[in-house]
Parts: structure tokens; C-alpha cells; sequence
């Protein structure tokens, strides 16, 4: 039997919502040669039910289940069996657009020396209607240099060689994508980012995670932290990390609701600035500040180009990781 070409992989927990159109636009890709590989981490709704049946229709559909739950780093379960040349990460949540398998393992054919290609989304709502969009064009040169102030490859969206030996590190519960991307870094892999639309990445309550926002910080950190000793050292201190003094630190509850709606009003400022203000002064007449203390800030932000503000940010971030290399040298 002839192998794959890709093997796409997709880790689904409690996905029963959304799972049945995101298999569909993986199995109507414009490229028909791949594996899609689905690993369910212990669902407790129909996901399982609904990815046999999908998987009795279509022999290219493989499915695991895992003894227990194990997160995100379920998705090494699915690439230790993942026959295809290369390897697509997808997310359960997420539509697939119709020709990001093509585009992606042609890149990867006509590029011999990049390892990684990610690429820009769309972000819908939980009914998948458009609600904004991030393009972003990173040859591997701006990513090297860029990766540690600013993480522009998002995980749902990448396609990258089965070499046998790129897997999350177990540790990392929380941003294991973005440890990862550094230790190919340290290895002297090539990534890229196009601004090619690869998915439209899903927001919906469950996709809401800043109740983990300081955990996922700190798991970033250390990521980081490590990138700096290999460069250093040629090695890091992986092996000595202890994960459960930062997963038993207290979660930071939010109203996910009153997120949303303040996420949805913020894709505005992408598309259209004056119905991004007019969104902001309704929200404020409705609700006053108490809500959204910062809104008149980023009601004044909204005349300053985006160029100035994002510069800003990287500036921000780029100085405190240039102290923590400065610490480690």
C-alpha cells in the first residue's frame, strides 16, 4: 500500500459541536492524497460516535482513543503512527480551507531546506460567520529572529516534515507549540509563515483560554528561557523542570460571555475602524465602563496606526526577553 503524502492530525476532547464540518473540510481538500488521523482524549460527548461514523465513509480516516486524558500532547499519539511524508496539525474546532493541504506540501516539495510552513486565518464565530483575519508573511529569516518576541506561528495551521524525532515535550502542558518551534530553532530547522488563509480558526466559549492566560505565560517563559540555554550551553534544563509548580497555581476566572463580545468588537478594528468605534460607544451606553474599565484607551488607540501599536508591543516584549538573555549570558 502506497503511503500518504500527508498525515493530518487532529486531537479532539468534547468537539461533538463543531467536529463533523471540520472532518468534512479535511476530506474535501483539493489534494486527496493523505491520512487523517484523529486522536480522541477521552470525550465524554458524541465525538468518538461521530468520527466512526465519518471514519465508515472514508478508509482515509484513522481513529485512536486514549486510556486518559492527556491535553494537547495527545497529538504525539497520532504522529508516532502518521505514515505521510509530511505532517498537518489541525484542531477539532476549526474549518479547513480547500486548498491548504495543496499549497502547503507543494511549498514543501519545491522548498528542500524549510523544515516548517505555517500560515495566516480567518477567525470565525461559533456559527462560522467571518469575523476578522490575521495575515502574516514570514520568511524563515524573520522568524529566527522574531520567534522569541513575537509567536507568529499558530499551531492549527502548520504542516511540517516526518523526520521521526518532532514531538511536543511531554512537560509542557501549556504552550508545548511554542517549545517546540524553539527547539527546531536550536536544531537549525527553517520555518516559514505565508499569507496564504490555511484555516478559519473557530472562537467560541470553549476555545477561550484566559482563565490559563498567567500559566500559559509562564510555560512561554520557560520555553524561552530553555531556547537560551541551548544557545549557551547546548543543552537546557528540561529534565529538572517540575510543571506542577506552575499547573497548581489558581486559575484567574473570566465571564467567557463578556469576552467574546468584547473579542468580537476588537476584530472590528482589523476591518472597519469606524464601526469598530461606533461598536465600542454602543458597548459603553449599554454597559458603562465598568466592564471594560480600558475602553475609552482603546477607543483613543483607534487613531493611532497600527503600525505604531504593534511596533510597541514588539518593542515591549523583544526588551524583556533581551534582559532574559542578558541574565543568562
Amino acid at each position: 500500500m502506497n503511503k500518504p503524502k500527508v498525515s493530518v492530525i487532529m486531537a479532539l476532547y468534547n468537539a461533538e459541536k463543531y467536529l463533523k464540518e471540520s472532518i468534512v473540510s479535511v476530506l474535501e481538500q483539493s489534494m486527496k492524497d493523505f491520512e487523517l488521523i484523529m486522536v480522541d482524549d477521552c470525550s465524554t460527548d458524541n465525538s468518538l460516535k461521530t468520527a466512526k461514523e465519518m471514519a465508515t465513509k472514508d478508509k482515509r480516516i484513522k481513529i485512536i482513543r486514549n486510556k486518559e486524558n492527556q491535553g494537547a500532547l495527545c497529538r504525539n499519539n497520532g504522529i508516532k503512527i502518521a505514515k505521510g511524508r509530511y505532517i498537518a496539525i489541525f484542531d477539532s474546532d476549526d474549518i479547513c480551507m480547500k486548498d491548504r493541504l495543496k499549497i502547503q506540501s507543494e511549498y514543501l516539495d519545491k522548498h528542500q531546506d524549510i523544515f516548517l510552513v505555517a500560515g495566516s486565518f480567518q477567525y470565525v464565530d461559533e456559527s462560522g460567520k467571518y469575523l476578522g483575519r490575521e495575515i502574516i508573511d514570514y520568511d524563515y529569516r524573520k522568524v529566527a529572529s522574531r520567534l522569541v518576541a513575537h509567536n507568529m506561528i499558530h499551531n492549527p495551521t502548520v504542516m511540517f516534515r516526518n523526520d521521526g524525532k518532532t514531538y511536543y515535550r511531554e512537560k509542557m502542558k501549556i504552550s508545548e507549540d511554542r517549545d517546540l518551534w524553539f527547539i527546531l530553532l536550536s536544531r537549525g530547522m527553517k520555518m516559514v509563515v505565508l499569507p496564504n488563509f490555511m484555516i478559519k480558526y473557530r472562537i467560541h466559549t470553549s476555545s477561550v483560554t484566559l482563565d490559563k492566560f498567567k500559566k500559559q505565560k509562564l510555560f512561554s517563559d520557560k520555553a524561552i528561557e530553555w531556547y537560551y540555554e541551548r544557545k549557551k550551553f547546548g543543552r537546557d534544563s528540561y529534565d529538572s523542570f517540575n510543571p506542577n509548580a506552575i499547573l497548581s497555581l489558581k486559575d484567574t476566572k473570566i465571564d467567557t460571555g463578556e469576552f467574546l463580545k468584547k473579542q468580537k468588537i476588537m476584530f472590528l478594528s482589523f476591518e472597519d475602524k469606524s464601526r469598530f468605534r461606533k461598536a465600542l460607544y454602543d458597548y459603553w451606553r449599554n454597559n458603562g465602563l465598568k466592564k471594560w474599565k480600558r475602553l475609552p484607551l482603546v477607543y483613543v488607540s483607534s487613531f493611532i496606526p497600527k503600525t505604531i501599536i504593534d511596533n510597541h508591543k514588539k518593542f515591549k516584549k523583544w526588551f524583556k526577553y533581551y534582559l532574559m538573555k542578558q541574565r543568562m549570558q
